[in-house]
């Protein structure tokens, strides 16, 4: 899989140690050498040469300067965040089974452990972490956060608190217990009293007081308790305040960060959101906090910037009350010109900012009539065709591309990609865009707003989206959902033994005044798998 290997290329470049895993996260190579030694950019493509499907993880510690913390639930993310300063930031990657992974710089000393904290545990020297964009045993990657992938957001030090209660239970890199011979007051492995960690461990629990809603005066009795009967020595009573009132104005500062973010998340967000999204991304576990949230987006409606969906709870619209001005005065009167296999260009108009969707049954031709209609528009659209490939690895493509009647070096003209999803991200918005092919499962109704996506990217030029049709259907995967957007909607049909037929589904524009192109078929043979011969002329197929 060429994107996981992208990937691994570019931390050995950032000077990670990676190394190949299996989807049960064991590694297909004996892995304990590159905890020492990095593996070569070389090593590392012969190991994807020869295990094709392999996840990509990278060996923590001072090996690759990293040093991460795994947490498996929600409690353990409610239990870490006592320990983060607000505003601090670094990578952060969501696992296929809902769980975070927080990048830090590598501190000496520091090891692998598990069970820092309940449900966290430590990858740093001795271990290993799978990064994105490697896929869990359920199919779903492993994934950056936005705006906070490896590439966007530097690896700071863990926070001092943090590194307190990881000092205590980790084994250092003498595998020796650190202060394993001196009885502790502790109520649990990572929770201390004693001098040094009683000022850490009284303000963390005045967190959860407040949050919990317990009076202030309460609080005062419990943690004097505390303070005189448990830390050793006491706790100085007079400081006792100080941590209410810290984490007083921590929880109010939260509040108000958390109406802005959520604010912020909207402004930036389009379509359809839940609670559950607004949870998952303000990274929202606690059931106070899920209270705040439904309270923050109860406001945001009666302000308008949300409104209920009403077909399952929790679910908002947010209102786009923004247009853009349509320029028909400053806007040219000229189609798009182009090329078609058959003539196609004599029966329908194509205009800038146009999309065409070519819908094939299996083996219909569906690359072949992508491929041609590249070629016959490379002289006039020389470096402005961009070819993006779901299924063709270099060996198949220049396979393909030989048996054309053209020096396979003029072949540059088009610049080929390989990908196979968030195709808008890369759109060349005044060229000639061709996606062979869009890939969907399920959740059908997700085409419509790629198609969008893809739609607004484009300026002066068009996209050509290819995808899979179930035979005897008119329209393609998503159905209708596909058939909205796309100005020029063609179907690819096989017609045994040997031939195909191209029907004209949807034309909006017609390239002739009167004469209207839909549902017009033409009857064509694949030959050597790459010329297109056309068998008798264009007729009106009845309907």
């Amino acid at each position: 899989m060429k994107k996981i290997l992208d990937a691994a290329l570019e931390y050995e470049q950032k000077g990670m140690s990676v190394i190949p895993v299996r989807p049960d996260k064991k590694p297909f190579v004996p892995w304990q050498k590159y905890q020492n030694e990095r593996a070569t950019a070389d090593q590392i493509k012969s190991w994807w040469e020869k295990w094709s499907g392999a996840n990509v993880a990278v060996v923590t510690g001072g090996i690759s300067g990293l040093d991460v913390i795994d947490i498996d639930s929600p409690k353990g993310l409610d239990l870490l965040n006592e320990f983060i300063p607000d505003g601090l930031t670094f990578p952060i990657a969501r696992s296929p089974r809902g769980g975070w992974h927080h990048y830090h710089a590598h501190r000496e000393g520091v090891g692998t452990k598990a069970g820092i904290l309940e449900n966290v545990d430590l990858r740093g020297d001795g271990g290993y972490i799978i990064a994105p964009p490697s896929l869990g045993e359920n199919g779903r990657q492993y994934a950056w956060l936005e705006g906070l992938s490896i590439n966007e957001v530097p690896p700071c030090p863990m926070p001092e608190a943090l590194y307190k209660i990881i000092n205590n239970s980790i084994y250092k890199g003498d595998h020796t217990p650190r202060d394993n011979n001196r009885q502790q007051p502790t109520t649990s492995d990572n929770i201390r009293f004693d001098q040094g960690y009683r000022d850490n461990t009284l303000f963390h629990i005045a967190n959860h007081l407040v949050k919990g809603g317990m009076p202030h005066h309460e609080i005062q009795q419990f943690l004097t308790v505390i303070a005189s009967k448990v830390c050793d020595p006491p706790f100085p009573q007079k400081e006792i305040s100080a941590k209410i009132q810290s984490a007083l104005k921590r929880c109010q500062d939260q509040e108000k960060n958390l109406t802005r973010e959520i604010r912020d998340l909207i402004l930036t967000t389009s379509g359809n959101i839940s609670t559950t999204f607004v949870y998952n991304r303000q990274q929202v576990t606690t059931r106070e906090e899920k209270k705040k949230v439904t309270v923050i987006l109860g406001r945001l409606e009666k302000e308008g910037l949300l409104e209920r969906t009403g077909r399952i709870a929790g679910e908002y619209r947010i209102v786009d009350n923004s247009a853009d001005s349509i320029d028909f005065l400053g806007a040219t009167s000229e189609r798009f010109p182009m090329k078609w296999p058959f003539q196609l260009e004599k029966y329908v108009a194509v205009y800038p900012k146009n999309i065409v969707m070519v819908a094939g049954v299996a083996n219909s031709g569906k690359t072949a009539f992508a491929l041609n209609t590249a070629r016959m528009n490379l002289r006039e659209y020389q470096g402005r065709i961009r070819y993006e490939s779901s299924e063709m690895g270099a060996t198949e493509l220049k396979t393909r591309l030989e048996k054309f009647d053209l020096p396979l070096q003029d072949w540059k003209g088009v610049d080929f990609r390989e990908r196979s999803s968030n195709f808008a991200d890369v759109i060349s918005p005044n060229g000639i865009n061709i996606i062979d092919f869009y890939e969907i499962s399920d959740q059908f109704w997700k085409i419509a707003d790629d198609l969008k996506r893809i739609y607004e990217k484009l300026n002066k030029g068009i996209a050509i989206v290819c995808i899979q049709k179930s035979p005897g259907k008119t329209e393609g995967r998503g159905g209708d959902f596909g058939l909205e957007k796309p100005r020029l909607y063609l179907n690819l049909d096989p017609d045994p033994p040997d031939g195909a037929f191209l029907t004209i589904r949807k034309a909006k524009a017609w390239a002739q005044e009167g004469q209207n192109p839909n549902w017009y078929r033409t009857r064509f043979k694949i030959v050597n798998g790459c010329r297109l011969l056309q068998q008798g002329n264009w007729f009106k197929e009845t309907r």
